[in-house]
């Protein structure tokens, strides 16, 4: 597993404070042991603790496309990262890595959001787009892998464990009492709740996009076909 967080500041925030992100994804560091990455432009800051698993030089994360105008932070693993490799290196994009990362931005460049769908895999990844100044949470259909986030009068701020939002200083930890109750009642709080005010879970299967002018959408991206076989 990998730890990934970032900060999308409110309109007329400034840049993401590099402190706050730092002192995020020093509470992740149990995640990755194995690097320690940062991106940061005008509009938003992305990190990541990594473990390495696949392409173990080349991976390194917050990793981007050809010209940097895609960035992505990402924990877990694509299984089918072989295949649409191929597929999109047949459509022209070109690798630099071997790492499934990569094949994230690749895939967005292709399909744009219609690329979830094509994921086979557990994950959770933050991925900016430039070019549009949007921020794009997705996790995984089954939610094998957590992402947390909290909105907040300076900005988006979002990590793998809800512990990262509280480093972060965007958000001060008070219980929430509807939380607490599925905790106690069903063992766990059930996305997009959670036990502690102002911090939502991404459920699984579900995208978030949020623009520079701080207007969020939700998306179910993936919704499961339960109708029996004829």
């Amino acid at each position: 597993m990998c730890g990934i967080g970032g900060i999308l500041p409110a309109p007329g925030h400034g840049p993401a404070p590099l402190e706050a992100l730092s002192r995020l994804l020093s509470v992740l560091d149990h995640r990755g042991p194995d690097g320690f990455g940062v991106f940061r432009d005008h509009g938003v800051a992305l990190g990541h603790t990594r473990l390495s698993i696949i392409d173990l030089t080349g991976g390194a994360q917050p990793l981007c496309n050809e010209d940097g105008a895609i960035w992505v932070t990402f924990n877990g693993e694509i299984f089918n990262y072989l295949e649409l490799r191929d597929e999109l290196a047949a459509l022209g994009h070109v690798f630099r890595t071997r790492s499934d990362t990569e094949v994230i931005v690749h895939a967005f460049e292709a399909w744009g959001e219609q690329a979830w769908l094509r994921f086979n895999g557990q994950f959770a990844f933050a991925l900016w787009d430039a070019r549009r100044r949007e921020l794009h949470l997705v996790r995984d259909p089954m939610g094998i892998l957590p992402l947390h986030y909290a909105r907040t009068p300076r900005g988006l701020v979002f990590a793998s464990e809800i512990k990262g939002l509280f480093a972060s200083g965007y958000v001060r930890p008070a219980f929430d009492g509807a939380g607490l109750v599925q905790v106690f009642s069903r063992w766990s709080s059930r996305a997009p709740h959670t036990p502690f005010q102002g911090v939502e879970a991404l459920a699984p299967g579900t995208a978030l996009r949020v623009s520079a002018d701080g207007v969020i959408r939700a998306t179910r991206y993936y919704v499961p076909d339960l109708a029996p076989d004829p």
